[in-house]
């Protein structure tokens, strides 16, 4: 398979992906994007623009990987598409040893994923059932924390509470983190973004899940399952449906 690879760890050494994909560099993929014509690169997929001798050079590079022929090939081509125009995203941005964004996408039939970091963007199909899945794996392995879930309402975290100290605390320990946002078509063709907000934090004790929703905060040990658990509640919640 030409061009591909399963980036393991990730070529920056902080993510973790299950999909064999392809490693671009961040001009190879404003050139595969511009080529097909996608339009603006969704959120959070933005990056700055080379100059058009860097632009050919890139060009240049995906025809001798074998990802260029006449334009981008298929593989290439189908996970873009699908990130342009997918019917369900989500995404992810956040710090793993580095600035890290990323962007799952399907469109009912297909699902791509895309992860854009130091080292540049990988970008994989995916089956559209792993949409969830495939977003929650860039974050890691990581074991859940300790203690009992709470589940508070925000105004008593402005106010000082005890809770908020507890949240305090555990915030300062955090290493890594990020936050995830779901956006979908729904039936009236218009695109609606989810209110409920999931955040993530690694500490040395473990990780955390931290959701924001109708005026609660929750916060809960977590691992990768329960995480993928929790955001597919806000992936398939009537809000998103309507």
């Amino acid at each position: 398979m030409v061009g591909r690879t399963n980036p393991g760890h990730g070529p920056g050494g902080a993510f973790a992906m299950s999909t064999t994909g392809i490693a671009l560099s961040a001009v190879e993929f404003e050139v595969a994007w511009q080529e097909l014509g996608l339009g603006r690169m969704p959120y959070p997929l933005v990056l700055p623009t080379a100059d058009r001798p860097v632009r050919e050079r890139a060009r240049e590079a995906l025809w001798r990987r074998g990802l260029w022929y006449e334009g981008p090939i298929a593989a290439l081509a189908e996970p873009l598409g699908v990130l342009a125009s997918g019917r369900t995203t989500v995404d992810a941005v956040g710090f793993l040893g580095g600035p890290v964004r990323a962007l799952s996408a399907e469109d009912g039939w297909y699902g791509a994923v895309a992860v854009a970091h130091r080292a540049g963007v990988w970008v994989a199909a995916i089956p559209p059932e792993a949409l969830v899945h495939e977003i929650v794996r860039v974050t890691g392995d990581a074991p859940a924390g300790r203690g009992p879930s709470l589940t508070v309402p925000v105004e008593e975290l402005r106010s000082g509470g005890e809770h908020a100290a507890e949240l305090a605390a555990l915030l300062a320990e955090r290493r890594a983190g990020g936050q995830f946002g779901c956006t979908a078509t729904t039936g009236s063709g218009r695109r609606s973004r989810a209110r409920t907000l999931v955040s993530w934090f690694d500490t040395p004790g473990g990780r955390y899940l931290l959701v924001r929703e109708d005026g609660w905060v929750s916060l809960a040990p977590a691992d990768r399952p329960r995480m993928a658990h929790r955001l597919g509640e806000v992936v398939t919640a009537p809000e998103l449906a309507r």
